[in-house]
C-alpha cells in the first residue's frame, strides 16, 4: 500500500558478491498487506528460499505463516496478523533487510466519514463510507474492514491495503436488519435475523447460504476456515428457542452449524461476541441481569459469571487468549482459564467509549467518540494517541 505520506522506494540491500544487488519494493507496509519484492540486479531469491520474519518483540514467522510465494526473482508474502508494529527483520534467501510495519486504527463517524490512523496516532487517510455505520469489524487477517449499518441493512467492505487505503471493494445490501459482520478470507459472514449468512466475495458476491436462527453477533474463528455466531437458535426443533453459539466451517455448502453450544434458556439476550484462540466470550443481557458466558472451543462446557451494567454495554474484543469487555463508560480485561472466566477491575472513563480492540501482539486499544488510545490494563488507564470527531465505531488491525 502506498500511503500519501511516503513514496515507494527501491531497496538497495547488501548481499554476497558483486555487483551490489538491487531490489524494488515497499519499505513501509501495513498489517495484512501483500508485499512484493523484485530482484532488479543480483542473484534471485530461489523458488523455495529460506524465509523468516522477526518483529521487535522477538516473535518469528515462517513462510507458511505468511503465504510465501517466489518464482526466483519475484518474492511475495503477506504481513501477518499478530506481528508487532515497527521495524521487522526479513530473511529471504541469501538476503536480509528491514521493513517498517504499521498497524491501522479505524474510526467511523455518524455521517459515514472513515478515519484511518496509524496505531501510533499518525494521520493516514480520511474517506467517506456514505453509510450510517455504528459497527466496525476488522477482518481476521487485518486486510479488510466491514462497516455495518443496521438500518438500512447493509455492509460496506474496505480494503485497508489498497492505494488509496480505504478504496471500497463492495457494498452488499440486505432486506433486513444487519446485526454484525466480519470478513474471513474471501467470505463475508453476516449476523441476520434469519441466521448466520455466508457471502462469497468477488466481482459478483454470491450468497452461499444461511444457518437459520436469529443471530446477534459474529466473529472469525481462530483459523481461516471457520466463523462463530451467537444468538437465538432452535433448541428443540419447532418447540422452543434459546440463546446459543454456533460454529460454521467456511467453504462447506449447505451452510449448517458444525458445532453448537447452548448459552441460556431465555433467547434474545446476546449483545456481544468475541472469539479467541481457545475460547469465546459472550455478553448476555436479560432485563436487569447481565452475564458473561464463556465457551471452551474444544469442549462442550459453558461457564457464566455476573457482569455489572457498566461492563455489559455490548463491547467485546479478543486477541489470542485475552479479552476485553465494556460499555460506554468503562472496560475491563477478561480471561479464561481451566474452563472458568474471570474479570479484572473495571476501568471507568470520562470520555464516551465506542469500541475496544486487542491485537494478537498483546496491545490493547480503546476507541472514544473523540479519539483513541493505547490501554494499560494493569493501571486501568489509556494513553491518548489520535483524534477524530464524533466517532460511533472503532477497530484496529489485529
Amino acid at each position: 500500500m502506498i500511503i500519501p505520506s511516503r513514496a515507494s522506494a527501491a531497496l538497495l540491500l547488501a548481499g554476497c558478491g558483486a555487483p551490489e544487488p538491487e531490489f524494488h519494493g515497499e519499505t513501509e507496509v501495513v498489517v495484512g498487506e501483500r508485499v512484493t519484492l523484485e530482484v532488479l540486479r543480483g542473484d534471485g531469491f530461489g523458488e523455495t528460499p529460506e524465509f523468516g520474519l522477526e518483529d521487535g518483540a522477538g516473535a518469528t514467522f515462517s513462510g507458511a505463516d505468511v503465504d510465501l510465494a517466489s518464482d526466483g526473482n519475484v518474492l511475495s508474502f503477506r504481513v501477518p496478523a499478530g506481528i508487532a508494529s515497527g521495524s521487522v527483520s526479513v530473511r529471504a534467501g541469501p538476503y536480509a533487510f528491514d521493513l517498517d510495519v504499521r498497524r491501522l486504527a479505524v474510526g467511523v463517524a455518524k455521517g459515514g466519514a472513515v478515519a484511518l490512523r496509524d496505531a501510533a496516532g499518525e494521520i493516514y487517510f480520511d474517506a467517506e463510507a456514505k453509510l450510517q455505520s455504528s459497527r466496525v469489524r476488522v477482518g481476521a487477517d487485518g486486510a479488510t474492514v466491514a462497516l455495518v449499518s443496521r438500518e438500512p441493512g447493509a455492509v460496506q467492505v474496505f480494503d485497508l491495503t489498497r492505494d488509496p487505503p480505504a478504496a471500497s471493494i463492495g457494498r452488499i445490501d440486505f432486506a433486513e436488519e444487519v446485526r454484525d459482520a466480519v470478513v474471513v478470507g474471501d467470505r463475508l459472514c453476516v449476523a441476520l435475523p434469519r441466521g448466520l449468512c455466508i457471502v462469497r466475495l468477488g466481482d459478483a458476491p454470491a450468497l452461499e447460504g444461511c444457518t437459520g436462527g436469529d443471530m446477534r453477533g459474529v466473529a472469525a474463528g481462530p483459523d481461516d476456515d471457520s466463523a462463530y455466531a451467537a444468538g437465538a437458535i432452535d433448541c428443540d426443533v419447532g418447540v422452543r428457542a434459546c440463546d446459543g453459539l454456533i460454529r460454521v466451517n467456511l467453504g462447506v455448502v449447505p451452510v449448517v452449524p458444525a458445532a453448537t453450544w447452548i448459552l441460556d434458556e431465555a433467547p434474545g439476550g446476546v449483545v456481544a461476541l468475541a472469539v479467541g484462540d481457545e475460547a469465546a466470550l459472550i455478553v448476555d443481557v436479560d432485563g436487569a441481569e447481565a452475564a458473561l458466558r464463556a465457551v471452551s472451543l474444544g469442549a462442550l462446557n459453558v461457564a457464566s459469571m455476573p457482569l455489572t451494567p457498566d461492563l455489559a454495554g455490548g463491547l467485546a474484543a479478543a486477541g489470542g487468549g485475552r479479552f476485553l469487555v465494556g460499555g460506554a463508560t468503562a472496560f475491563a480485561e477478561a480471561t479464561f482459564a481451566d474452563g472458568v472466566p474471570s474479570l479484572g477491575a473495571a476501568a471507568p472513563m470520562t470520555r464516551t467509549i465506542v469500541g475496544l480492540a486487542l491485537t494478537r501482539a498483546g496491545d490493547a486499544f480503546v476507541g472514544f467518540s473523540d479519539g483513541f488510545g493505547r490501554a494499560d490494563l494493569a493501571a486501568g488507564s489509556v494513553e491518548p494517541l489520535g483524534e477524530w470527531i464524533e466517532a460511533i465505531g472503532f477497530g484496529v488491525q489485529p
